[in-house]
């Protein structure tokens, strides 16, 4: 799906999924189609299928590095907002509507341990359920607790791996080529999904690692969490 703006109208292009796609979307969509109610782009049986509906459109892409790969012509037609992480209230809202059987105390368990990701903290309020199916007699904080242990998520829920960085950081500043070794992951995997949450300021927690010149660097708030963890609370 690409969508482009042309004065007071949005123009959205549809492309089947069935439809083949021979090769990465060129400026070629974005060419005006004012005038014709249908366009189509490719040869032979890769043959693009492209219908321009007047709508409100939204093209989202999960960080700044996501969007450096966009050729210019998505770069300069779109209007760009900057979205945030979802707080743990938020989280368990979500939860909540998805299990409106459940009460509010067993969502903030999944909104803690879950992650930041509705996806996520889905998936972890779905893994509870089978283990409620298999233990029915086990509490939900107890259950909870099973399922962020098999993930390797600590009791203030946060995963060990994210533990071990910010303890690796109050140390010294890492190079980035040298994080993934740290944190025993590729580093696209790290750039895409470890460090984010970790350097992301949500409602709840300011950025616990930034950039320097140095490389990754821990932040005050990041001290503060280890400084937590090694009080016991």
């Amino acid at each position: 799906m690409l969508c482009s703006s042309s004065r007071d109208r949005v123009r959205l292009y549809i492309c089947p999924s069935e439809e083949p796609v021979p090769a990465p979307a060129s400026s070629e969509f974005l060419i005006p189609t004012d005038n014709i109610c249908a366009q189509s782009f490719g040869k032979g049986k890769y043959l693009w299928k492209a219908t321009p509906v007047t709508v409100c459109a939204v093209l989202a892409a999960p960080n700044q590095f996501t969007f450096s790969k966009l050729f210019d012509a998505f770069d300069t037609r779109f209007r760009k907002i900057n979205l945030r992480y979802y707080s743990k209230a938020e989280i368990a809202e979500i939860v909540k509507i998805a299990n409106p059987e459940w009460d509010d105390g067993i969502c903030k368990l999944v909104s803690r341990y879950g992650g930041l990701v509705p996806r996520e903290a889905l998936s972890f309020a779905h893994e509870m359920k089978l283990e409620r199916e298999m233990s029915p007699n086990s509490s939900w904080k107890d259950i909870a607790w099973v399922i962020a242990q098999d993930h390797e998520i600590d009791k203030l829920g946060m995963s060990i791996q994210r533990l071990n960085i910010l303890k690796t950081l109050s140390v010294e500043s890492v190079s980035k080529s040298r994080m993934a070794d740290v944190a025993g992951c590729k580093e696209e995997e790290l750039v895409k999904f470890i460090m984010p949450p970790l350097m992301a300021k949500t409602p709840d927690q300011e950025p616990m690692v930034t950039i320097t010149s140095k490389g990754y660097t821990i932040t005050d708030s990041g001290l503060r969490q280890l400084e937590i963890r090694k009080q016991g609370c």
